[in-house]
């Protein structure tokens, strides 16, 4: 595999440097195989080695540390997707094709691949067109579709934006689903049209069989059919098509394709139609024996004209059961919402939570535990950023511990003194001559358990006035045991606010 280096941020913030022999160095020295233009990297800071195909990080004794995925390593291997941090310059580990970069192998081995290689190669070369294809259709969603919706995020509370998106789902495929239930609906009306109408078809035919075959036309009747709900037209018609009944339109040609059609399929024992949207035609064949030709003809047809309008369905019914199927379907989208919403903000929340956590000190490492890739990218930069502020902060701002310097202190100093600490405000050192002053040894006290109420005020009014001016001290004047003394106070500041006060009473001279 053939590595390379991708910048994330700092000075070179998008470059890609391929990986192109046993050992690169990194540091902020001009020798160095890629030069960090950082004050705070340094000379040589880090370097990467090749074993045996793998990549190996170590840390050359630099100042401010290497950090990989947010942790301070000395040496570790690292590998395609690794954060690696040098102060402010974070890169990515990746990977590139055979045609990229320069290869780690050495030339003798590429010159020993075979013809056996092109078709891995071929279909390699495949996956990469799918993909740069993909990478297209991503790029432009990206473009034209997602700004809009970035949009409605920064308008819309994002828990309400998780709910419209799932209401137009909900309406959507509640709606596409309707369609293919439509047109059941409406294929099971026709069918159950065609086969009504065939029915009341075959009854004319059979009411009207007797007169026909002894050729009384003139009791011929089709109010039968007529009274049947739906039926739009009756007739009982001769093999050329001529009406016979009813009698008012005897002797004539009804003008419909469907009848001349039917008449010519004289050897089916029904026939039936879907003339239009609405309409639907029936003919039953009506057979006597031909005694002259020795054979069954088919000598008339009952032709029934069917309305499907009395079985369509009702519209108010189907709104009614669109708006059912609507209703429930909100019902379980507002779960699942409920159910989303929660799962989206949870990283969020547990992130926060643990941050807190970090920033207070009372937790040491947060990790992503979701399987969402983008998630685990962020917990690494966050880690990075928050691991190397840490270090920067603990190299800077460290406190180490002054007892020693506060004893050393209060004995060099020829007259009573002693040490206040900033934070606790308690007692921390004093030496013989003030414990012998103020008549008790105060060391380990705070402030307002001193038993003197002229002294602690007084100590009292001068530490709020060094705490507020910590660059001069301050004076107060205070009797004991009838001598006039003056109790003088200095801050002593930390590295970043006032570690400790030195109190010192000194006798004022009579005149």
């Amino acid at each position: 595999m053939n590595y390379a280096i991708k910048f994330l941020s700092g000075p070179k913030m998008g470059e890609v440097i391929p990986i192109n022999s046993k050992k690169i160095t990194l540091g902020r020295s001009d020798n160095c195989d890629i030069v960090l233009e950082n004050p705070n990297v340094s000379s040589t800071h880090a370097e990467i080695k090749n074993v045996d195909q793998r990549l190996v990080l170590i840390d050359l004794k630099s100042t401010n540390g290497s950090f990989v995925n947010g942790v301070k390593v000395s040496k570790t291997y690292i590998d395609v997707g690794d954060k690696i941090s040098f102060h402010d310059s974070l890169v990515e580990i990746t990977s590139q094709g055979r045609n990229q970069g320069l290869s780690l192998v050495s030339d003798n081995s590429l010159a020993q691949s075979t013809d056996t290689d092109s078709q891995p190669i071929g279909l390699a070369v495949e996956l990469s067109k799918k993909s740069d294809m993909a990478q297209k259709v991503d790029e432009k969603i990206e473009s034209l579709v997602m700004p809009g919706i970035y949009k409605m995020g920064e308008v819309l509370d994002f828990k309400w934006l998780i709910a419209v998106f799932i209401v137009l789902v909900i309406v959507i495929t509640t709606a596409l689903a309707s369609i293919p239930l439509f047109q059941i609906l409406k294929s099971s009306i026709q069918a159950e049209s065609q086969k009504r109408a065939l029915t009341i078809a075959k009854t004319l035919a059979v009411l009207n069989r007797e007169s026909l075959s002894q050729r009384n036309f003139s009791t011929l009747s089709i109010g039968s059919a007529l009274q049947e709900s739906g039926v739009r037209e009756a007739y009982i018609v001769d093999s050329n098509g001529m009406v016979i009944a009813p009698a008012q339109k005897s002797g004539t040609t009804p003008d419909i394709p469907f009848i001349h059609w039917g008449r010519k399929q004289i050897e089916r024992n029904h026939i039936v139609k879907q003339i239009s949207s609405r309409y639907i035609g029936a003919m039953f064949p009506i057979r006597f024996f031909d005694n002259n030709e020795g054979i069954t003809k088919t000598s008339y047809f009952s032709v029934v004209i069917y309305n499907m309008g009395d079985l369509s369905y009702n519209k108010s019914k189907v709104l009614s059961l669109f708006l059912q199927t609507l209703i429930l379907a909100l019902l379980a989208g507002f779960i699942i919402y409920f159910l989303l919403q929660r799962l989206i903000s949870y990283p969020f929340r547990k992130l926060n939570f643990e941050m807190n956590q970090f920033l207070s000190g009372q937790g040491d490492q947060f990790e992503n535990t979701l399987a969402f890739p983008e998630l685990d990218k962020f917990y690494s930069g966050l880690k990075s950023a928050l691991n190397r502020e840490s270090f920067q902060n603990e190299t800077q701002n460290f406190e180490y511990d002054r007892s020693f310097e506060m004893m050393n202190l209060v004995e060099i100093i020829g007259y009573p003194a002693a040490i206040i600490d900033f934070a606790s405000q308690t007692f921390r050192a004093s030496n013989p001559y003030f414990d012998d002053k103020v008549s008790v040894q105060l060391k380990g006290q705070k402030i307002n358990e001193i038993s003197d109420q002229s002294l602690k005020l007084s100590i009292t009014d001068l530490l709020e006035r060094a705490t507020q001016q910590p660059d001069q001290p301050h004076v107060n004047t205070l009797d004991f045991s009838g001598i006039e003394n003056e109790i003088i106070i200095q801050s002593i500041q930390g590295s970043e606010q006032v570690a400790y006060f030195i109190v010192v009473i000194i006798p004022i001279e009579g005149d």
